[in-house]
This record gives structure tokens, C-alpha cells and sequence, in this order.
């Protein structure tokens, strides 16, 4: 009678854990095949409601294709063309505006189309002409400059002319005008992003840049903070100028490199006063953090710290040894071992702490 008892028992079991096991792969099926709807779902209505015509460039088709956002937004069933117009239009203009970063700055983008799967929305690129850059003016440079400047100037104008306008190109030239201003000891000049002024008959552009260059600098004094080893007159030494020379990125790059070659700082980060003063002569700030241990003098005490800290070691042992044996209780022995012992562990100690500081950033 037991033994029947049990085998109802287990097989109610069996039978209760099979049918929730069941549920269970049931239900994961369900959730599966529904998220997978969705995605299909999904994927067909963003291929079906927005439409990019091709340009002709595979390569440009891909940049612009990359760069779709609408598609995510009409896929909801809650919102129209009517209610998503203002995004169909920013996308309109951002497609644009892509376009006119590859050159093509008469370029526009046309959309037609009611966002549906019947009629999608049909963005058709406008690409027109590339256009060259025809010429190029630099205005705002309120000091003379020198002849070697001026060449230098019309050396970078004669390169980029004739290049395509493409925001590539502008950004180098925008870059090459500030970069040959700062060698110029115009060291806070800046250079204003180029206004373009499309020439359509020609299919060029011409390029008027602003600059905002100021006075020449002139190199003043040099105030360093932030070391407690050197004093003003070591880090002084230093310092491979003197007051009163013309500002040029070359100079500032050799106070750089004279603090870092020094090996004394972990780092150095050297900044020009805000504005020069009513003569054009600018400040320099050094900001320098000292290393955590002079690292020449951890190179000279290298060995003798390694051959310490084996000592103590081999000391240590030596007297756990000998606390084993019945020389222990010899009370002259006891107290020179342990004596000898501490006094080469507080020896070690700072060693271990230098050597574990300088590897710290």
C-alpha cells in the first residue's frame, strides 16, 4: 500500500514538473516570436516609408544613407507627416548641409511624398557642381606685418586655391592661416570660421577669412608654481629664452621640453598670460607637480637599497632560526639578533616606501 502511495506520488510529480516545464518553453516561444515580429515589422515600415534617391555616387549615397534619422520617428503609428513636418524639413536641411561639407555648395534637397507605404517620403539630393575654391581674402589684421609673413600668407593662399570647398579643406586652411599667424609672434590671434560667397556663373567660391590677431607678443617674465624641491632661481635656470624676445610656438616648446628633460616633475603645463599688456608683452605661467623621489639619486642608491632590503631578509631568517634552538635563551645573543634585526628593518623601510612612490603617476 506504501509502495503504491509513492509511485502515484512520483508520477503526479513527474507529471505536475513536466507540465510547467512546458509552460514555461510555451511562453518563452510566445515572447520570441512576438519581439521578433516587431523587429521585422519595424524594419519593413523604415524601408517602405522614407526613400533616398540615388546620387550617382555610390560612396556619397552610403555618407548620406548613414546619416537618416527620420525613419526611426515614423515607424510610430501615433504621429503623421503632418505632426513630423518640422523633423522631415531638419532633415531636409541636414542632408544639405552634409552635402555641402563634400563640396557641393549649391547642393539641395527636394522631398516628396506622403510618409506611407503606398507613397513614402522620396528625398532626392540636388547635387549641382562641385565648386572650387576661386579666391581667398584674409581680413582683420590690424598692425603691420612683416615681409616674411606677408609671403608666407600668400604662399598658403596660392596652395589652396583651386581646391575643392570642402569642409576638409577649409578647416586646413582656417588652421594654416592661425598656425602661420602664432610662428609671426601673434600669439593670441585667432581665426574666425571662412564666410563663403558662392560665384555661381564661375561655379567657384570665394573664401573671406576674419582675424582677430592683435598686438605681436612679447615674451615677459616666466612665474613657475607648484614645486617644493626647486627654488626660483634653479628652475630660472631653466628657462632657454629671455625677456623680451618675440613670441613663436618654438620657443614654448623648448621651455617644454628643457623642464621635462630635466627629469625632475611628473608634469609640466605651461599657459600665456590672458592679455598682454599695453605693450604687447605677455607673461608665462608654469604649473609643474615634482616627482614623488629624485630619480637620479634612486638610480645612485639603487644597489645598495636592493642589497639592504636581501640583508634584512636573510637577518630575519637567521633569527627565526636560531628562536627554534636552545641558543634562544642565551639572553646576550637574544637581544643582539633582535637589536641587529630592527634596526635593518627601519633601515628598509624608507627604501620600500621611495621605491614604491616612484612608481606612483
Amino acid at each position: 500500500m506504501i509502495s503504491e502511495t509513492l509511485r502515484l506520488f512520483g508520477t503526479f510529480c513527474s507529471y505536475r514538473l513536466s507540465f510547467q516545464i512546458y509552460n514555461l518553453l510555451r511562453q518563452t516561444l510566445l515572447i520570441a516570436l512576438v519581439v521578433a515580429l516587431v523587429l521585422v515589422s519595424t524594419n519593413v515600415k523604415s524601408d517602405e516609408l522614407v526613400v533616398l534617391e540615388p546620387t550617382g555616387n555610390a560612396e556619397l549615397d552610403e555618407f548620406l544613407r548613414n546619416s537618416l534619422t527620420l525613419p526611426l520617428l515614423l515607424t510610430q503609428p501615433d504621429l503623421s507627416k503632418k505632426e513630423l513636418s518640422f523633423e522631415i524639413a531638419a532633415e531636409g536641411i541636414k542632408l544639405k548641409r552634409l552635402l555641402n561639407t563634400r563640396g557641393y555648395l549649391s547642393a539641395r534637397v527636394e522631398v516628396e511624398g506622403s510618409g506611407t507605404a503606398e507613397d513614402p517620403l522620396r528625398f532626392q539630393p540636388k547635387l549641382g557642381k562641385l565648386c572650387k575654391i576661386g579666391w581667398i581674402k584674409i581680413e582683420g589684421i590690424q598692425t603691420q606685418v612683416s615681409q616674411e609673413l606677408a609671403q608666407s600668407l600668400r604662399s598658403l593662399i596660392v596652395t589652396q586655391t583651386g581646391q575643392i570647398a570642402t569642409s576638409e579643406t577649409l578647416d586646413k586652411l582656417r588652421d594654416g592661416v592661425r598656425s602661420k599667424l602664432r610662428d609671426a609672434s601673434f600669439g593670441k590671434a585667432s581665426v574666425l570660421f571662412p564666410e563663403l560667397i558662392i560665384e555661381p556663373v564661375t561655379r567657384t567660391v570665394g573664401v573671406r577669412i576674419t582675424v582677430q590677431s592683435g598686438e605681436p607678443v612679447t615674451l615677459g617674465q616666466t612665474f613657475f608654481h607648484g614645486s617644493f624641491r626647486m627654488n626660483d632661481a634653479d628652475l630660472a635656470s631653466l628657462i632657454p629664452f629671455n625677456p623680451g624676445e618675440a613670441y613663436s610656438p618654438e620657443l614654448i616648446k623648448a621651455l617644454q621640453s628643457s623642464l621635462e628633460n630635466a627629469n625632475l616633475f611628473r608634469s609640466v603645463r605651461i599657459t600665456l598670460g590672458d592679455k598682454p599688456n599695453e605693450t604687447g608683452v605677455t607673461d608665462i605661467f608654469v604649473k609643474v607637480t615634482d616627482k614623488p623621489l629624485d630619480i637620479v639619486e634612486l638610480a645612485r642608491n639603487s644597489s645598495f637599497g636592493t642589497q639592504l632590503i636581501i640583508l634584512t631578509m636573510l637577518m630575519i631568517i637567521v633569527m627565526e632560526s636560531v628562536r627554534t634552538t636552545p641558543f634562544w635563551s642565551n639572553t646576550l645573543l637574544r637581544r643582539t639578533l633582535q637589536l641587529v634585526s630592527f634596526s635593518m628593518i627601519g633601515a628598509t623601510v624608507p627604501v620600500i616606501i621611495a621605491r614604491l612612490m616612484s612608481f606612483l603617476p
